[in-house]
């Protein structure tokens, strides 16, 4: 699996972060976003998390990654994307992965 950080600056500019997400114990910081998933198959629902986050929580140790101009993954398909795709992984669990699937 691979987690999608995207953002759009106030000018327009956009900007990803990609995280591969790894088989692992447990899932750290991302758990709340896992526990707080739809149980619904619907298209564009939107949740809220109870708590705020701060999004650097759910990259790796590491710091290393690779950068590229790109598009974003889901229509429109926007060309032009800073993308940042970091090395390492971090982990989610299985019962976390399983929530994802259904």
């Amino acid at each position: 699996m691979e987690l999608h950080l995207v953002h759009k600056s106030a000018a327009g500019a956009n900007a990803a972060v990609g995280v591969f997400l790894r088989r692992g114990s447990d899932s750290g910081a991302l758990a709340p976003v896992f526990a707080a998933l739809p149980d619904i198959e619907a298209e564009n629902v939107k949740y809220e998390l109870d708590d705020a986050f701060d999004p650097t929580d759910f990259l790796p140790a590491s710091k290393a990654h690779y950068r590229y101009v790109g598009s974003l993954t889901t229509p429109p398909c926007t060309e032009g994307v800073q993308w940042v795709v970091m090395k390492e992984p971090v982990t989610v669990s299985d019962e976390d992965i399983a929530q994802f699937a259904a």
